[in-house]
């Protein structure tokens, strides 16, 4: 799953329409994009801290989802020792919960028109 995902964010196949407005071959373009953008880019772009996929990859790590048997899938992208050594923290954590304090404090000023949705 998380490779479909990954994949499907780039998939030349599924913007075919798009190329074709402008006289591309779509088999073409993935060729093209498959040569500019490799493996090792993939990986360099992963290691930033704020890659979501790097973030989902250490939020299923973190959580226990990933087994010895799924582990060398995610470890072809991001170094899965490295994500075990670091905290829980996920980036951004801080100013998300204050942006929601904020958003608690004008919402408390605010007439109540429906009702809150529980959280689980």
């Amino acid at each position: 799953c998380f490779q479909t995902l990954l994949f499907n964010l780039i998939n030349t196949e599924q913007k075919q329409d798009i190329y074709a407005q402008f006289g591309l071959d779509w088999q073409w373009v993935r060729g093209a994009v498959m040569e500019a953008f490799t493996d090792s880019d993939r990986r360099r772009v992963m290691a930033q801290g704020t890659n979501i996929f790097r973030v989902l990859i250490k939020t299923l790590l973190k959580a226990g989802i990933i087994t010895e048997r799924t582990k060398s899938i995610y470890a072809a992208w991001v170094d899965m020792d490295e994500l075990s050594r670091e905290s829980d923290a996920v980036v951004g954590a801080d100013v998300a919960a204050e942006g929601i304090a904020y958003l608690r404090d004008i919402n408390a000023g605010r007439k109540k028109i429906g009702r809150a949705l529980k959280s689980a």
